[in-house]
């Protein structure tokens, strides 16, 4: 419930880099109490407003009130001291560092002119305690999942005095049952009076935690809506400005041509031997917990990492796959997890980015005929309606950086299409763009496999789905098979296949 006065008031906030406008005039509250949900395509303004508010960048215009004063933030240090902490998608912690190290770095309990490490445990754990979490002060950092380490940025926050928590797409990283455990915590903190201002591509977290919403678009403030008032149509709406429902899958005839086979595939240490078949037109679904081995299966297959035992068969042909480049001449692509920070170049822009793996196919005498390269980099990008600038791609949202990956991956026409969380970390529409993508490039006949950490996107997309536990296929689904719910079954071990 709202009380008379909000704890944070940002006014008629404007921020631009160079040419590009990300803040005109946004102005939202926060109370006590509360979780507010931030939202919007990437691009809208989210993490620029957040950012503005814990002091890592400066505002062009606008005020910030904290518990009804004018209060000029002007760096991290500045707004941690007012109770304003932010906690970004990936924790910045030190990992060799111990829990109660990071938690007090800056702020050292000392004992004459040496630091009181036995204090800082005990207080850690106090507070590690009121979060319920399983690990202790003293463990190493580097040894904790995302979640723990999150769960350390927190506890953190809390004990600098924080009252102010901005959540920055915080389940990004997280499994389902970890994201679970990170709404009860942040449940808790609301309970306790904490003001939480909570970013998210996400409707369902959305609908499960948020009191208020507000909708941002192209740096503009759009609308607020209150929990009673929340509806996903209308805040998709709001977002593109625009009706948008995500693309669901058709029915198929029957899958007959296959066009790759594993047998006994396995790296000898996390995976059991591995069998499974891709047909033409199909997108198999790769479903599992954080940890079960789907990814670990399609670095596996695209050379990533070391095969030790097992065949691979592309198109009735046995081959060998050593190296990701045995794979691509091979005919597959692999647009991998979390990669765009890896994978892009930030420096360059998008069609320098793209055309990347093509270069040699476009060069004669040593000099690259650049003509060829730019209508072959059109002809990718019009069949994705991909829309570019010249801009480097560092400057691009994380929904437009993915899709250049995916048009790197395309532009080689592999006859194998491997990805992994395509839509992790993008706006609705960006996926929207890239699920509707997929279904195209399915009925034209290319051969998919989709990782995603959500099982709902694979039961909309997926004409079969394979569920994997502890590095071993524990089912398959087909047809009516294909829900969300016998995907959490299997994936964590709720139902084995010899219950059917």
């Amino acid at each position: 419930m709202k009380q008379a006065a909000p704890i944070l008031e940002m006014t008629n906030i404007s921020k631009a880099f160079t040419a590009v406008r990300a803040l005109y005039n946004v102005s939202i509250a926060l109370y006590a109490g509360e979780i507010h949900a931030l939202m919007g395509e990437n691009g809208a303004g989210k993490s620029t407003l957040m950012k503005i508010a814990a002091g890592a960048i400066q505002a062009d215009q606008g005020t910030i009130r904290v518990q009804q004063q004018n209060t000029p933030i002007r760096s991290p240090l500045a707004a941690r001291a007012v109770g304003i902490n932010l906690m970004y998608q990936e924790p910045n912690l030190v990992p060799q560092l111990t829990v109660a190290e990071n938690m007090f770095m800056g702020c050292e309990l000392k004992r004459g002119i040496f630091t009181d490490t036995k204090r800082m445990n005990i207080e850690a754990e106090v507070m590690l305690e009121r979060l319920q979490a399983s690990f202790s002060s003293d463990s190493k950092v580097w040894q904790l999942s995302v979640a723990e380490r999150q769960i350390v940025e927190i506890a953190k926050a809390l004990m600098l005095g924080g009252q102010i928590l901005l959540l920055d797409e915080p389940t990004a990283a997280l499994s389902s049952f970890e994201t679970a455990t990170f709404f009860e915590i942040i449940t808790q903190l609301r309970q306790e009076g904490i003001a939480i201002l909570y970013a998210s591509h996400r409707m369902s977290e959305v609908y499960s935690l948020a009191d208020r919403v507000t909708v941002l678009r192209n740096g503009e403030h759009v609308a607020e809506l209150e929990r009673d008032d929340i509806n996903s149509k209308t805040i998709v709406q709001m977002m593109v400005g625009r009706d948008l429902a995500l693309p669901k899958r058709q029915v198929k005839p029957s899958l007959q041509t296959i066009v790759l086979e594993t047998r006994d595939l396995t790296d000898g240490v996390h995976l059991e031997p591995t069998h499974f078949r891709l047909h033409q037109n199909e997108i198999l679904g790769l479903a599992g917990v954080v940890g079960a081995g789907c990814s670990q299966l399609m670095n596996l297959l695209y050379g990533v990492e070391r095969l030790t035992g097992g065949q691979i068969r592309l198109n009735n042909q046995t081959i060998a796959i050593k190296s990701p480049t045995d794979a691509i001449a091979a005919g597959m692509a692999l647009v991998s997890k979390n990669n765009t920070e890896q994978s892009i170049f930030r420096s360059l822009n998008a069609e320098e980015n793209v055309v990347m793996p093509v270069l040699k196919q476009h060069t004669q005498y040593g000099f690259l005929i650049l003509k060829k390269l730019h209508q072959t980099f059109l002809d990718i990008t019009n069949a994705m309606r991909l829309e570019t600038n010249s801009e480097a791609s560092q400057h691009l949202s994380t929904g437009t950086q993915q899709k250049l990956l995916i048009a790197r991956a395309l532009i080689q026409h592999p006859k194998v299409l491997i990805l992994d969380d395509p839509c992790k970390g993008v706006d609705i529409a960006a996926k929207h763009d890239i699920e509707q993508l997929l279904l195209e490039l399915s009925s034209q006949g290319m051969a998919i496999i989709l990782i995603s950490s959500e099982f709902a996107d694979l039961e909309r997309l997926c004409d079969r789905v394979l569920v994997m536990r502890q590095g071993a296929i524990v089912a398959e689904l087909k047809n009516r098979q294909i829900l969300q719910s016998e995907m959490v079954a299997y994936a964590t071990g709720a139902k084995q296949a010899n219950d059917d």
